[in-house]
Formats: structure tokens, sequence, C-alpha cells
């Protein structure tokens, strides 16, 4: 994800990167506060997509 990150970023697209260290890869799925979390800000971010 670090390195898809570096090319986008490179490509001059616009990137939100969060990275939590010492949870597993794939986290925003697990039922945990992180996960639900995570979820809760990619909700966010995609509404604030539509309405641009």
């Amino acid at each position: 994800s670090r390195e898809l990150l570096r090319r986008a970023r490179a490509d001059g697209v616009e990137v939100e990167f969060h990275e939590e260290p010492g949870l597993p890869h794939g986290y925003p799925l697990l039922p945990v506060p992180e996960g639900r979390a995570a979820r809760d800000r990619i909700v966010e971010l995609i509404r604030s997509a539509a309405e641009e």
C-alpha cells in the first residue's frame, strides 16, 4: 500500500492514507473499535467525494 501511495502521489493523484501501527492489513473489516472507526472514516471520505 505504501508503494501504491508513492506512485499515486508521483502521478499527481490526491490520496488520503491512514495507517494504524500494530493492526493487520484489512483491519477496517474487523469487528473491533479501530475497524469501526476506520469504516466511519471511509464512509465520510466517499460521501465527501460524491458531493464534489
